[in-house]
């Protein structure tokens, strides 16, 4: 949505949240969306497929942005096979970080 004053709403809803919950894992569905809680956490830009190690607050987070789901369906099973090793190293190194 091009709404600023709603943008920032929702931005200041989605840190309070990750302040709250202190995940030590964040998986973006798709490249908007990326951007976006790039912007946020004001981050270089985000890539999806590659995990990244930043910080949040002085908290350690993972963040892996993935393809939107709805790209799924014309996926290739090595390719879903491949994403779903990406999903599991990431939740690797998130379940090593200190809460």
């Amino acid at each position: 949505m091009n709404n600023p004053s709603y943008n920032s709403l929702c931005a200041e809803y989605l840190a309070f949240q990750i302040r709250t919950l202190l995940p030590r894992l964040i998986v973006v569905l798709g490249s908007r969306p990326a951007g976006l809680l790039g912007d946020l956490l004001r981050l270089p830009k985000l890539h999806v497929g590659q995990e990244e190690q930043v910080s949040f607050e002085e908290k350690p987070l993972c963040i892996l942005p993935t393809s939107h789901p709805y790209s799924d369906l014309g996926k290739l099973p090595d390719q879903r096979l491949a994403e779903g090793a990406l999903l599991q190293k990431a939740w690797g190194i998130a379940s090593h970080l200190a809460s």
